[in-house]
């Protein structure tokens, strides 16, 4: 299964989750989530999301300073 496939199967979960909700405000997040979903498919399959990547973080050792006694 490719990964836009699979981002579309969550999609449609999260859809048929939506429509089991009974609290109006569950339902639109479980909408907004699918909507995600989709909008990660579209772009993995068009490879958009790859100019999207964050640089990996830069770690940084502390600064350690001795005193002098």
């Amino acid at each position: 299964m490719t990964k836009p496939s699979r981002y579309r199967t969550h999609a449609a979960e999260a859809v048929k989750l939506a429509a089991s909700a009974t609290d109006p405000d569950d339902k639109a997040l479980l909408l907004k989530i699918a909507q995600g979903w989709l909008d990660l498919a579209e772009r993995a399959s068009n490879g958009i999301w790859m100019r999207f990547r964050a640089p990996p973080p830069v770690v940084r050792k502390p600064n350690r300073r001795r005193t002098q006694a």
